[in-house]
């Protein structure tokens, strides 16, 4: 039996709770079933250092339609049910040193299922927040501030470097 609610969870399907849902529901021809679950946290935190599985085309294979596994180092920003939205750096090198840096449409935003994402521990979390003016992430070096309409007192990204300079924050 599938249980979705178990998708993405940091139990990863090995509580309590699950077991005795499959076992109620044994026999009765359910395949697939969603439930409430107090216990279901998710398996990734904001700020937690991981490292995205991705695919690029191998142009040695291309004309077999063959493509090749790229890993990034990345943080994780949501977890939304079974998938992550977390964050690489544009133009970030690959981890196995293929030659593949990071080549994205967007500013480094990716969506990836949780089955291609693993946590890194050899790389410290960052405290991940968002900007409360422009909604960016001060902390991933994104600052989405318009100097010529952004007050200082309002943009998290300047309060952050003040403090880190032991300065005042303005607001």
């Amino acid at each position: 039996m599938k249980t979705l609610t178990c998708n993405g969870c940091a139990y990863d399907g090995a509580c309590e709770r699950q077991k005795d849902k499959r076992a109620a529901l044994r026999g009765l021809g359910i395949t697939t079933v969603k439930f409430i679950c107090k216990e279901r946290r998710d398996a990734f935190a904001p700020g937690q250092p991981v490292i995205f599985t991705t695919y690029v085309v191998d142009e040695d294979e291309a004309y077999r339609g063959g493509s090749m596994a790229v890993r990034y180092a990345g943080y994780a920003v949501q977890q939304k049910g079974a998938k992550l939205v977390g964050f690489i750096k544009p133009e970030e090198p690959d981890l196995d040193e293929e030659g593949f840096p990071f080549d994205t449409k967007g500013r480094g935003f990716v969506k990836m299922p949780i089955k291609r994402v693993a946590a890194d521990p050899s790389r410290e979390p960052i405290a991940l927040s968002m900007c409360s003016w422009c909604g960016d992430y001060p902390a991933l070096g994104l600052c989405g501030k318009d100097p010529s309409w952004t007050p200082d007192s309002k943009c998290d990204a300047e309060n952050m470097a003040r403090a880190d300079e032991g300065g005042p924050s303005r607001g």
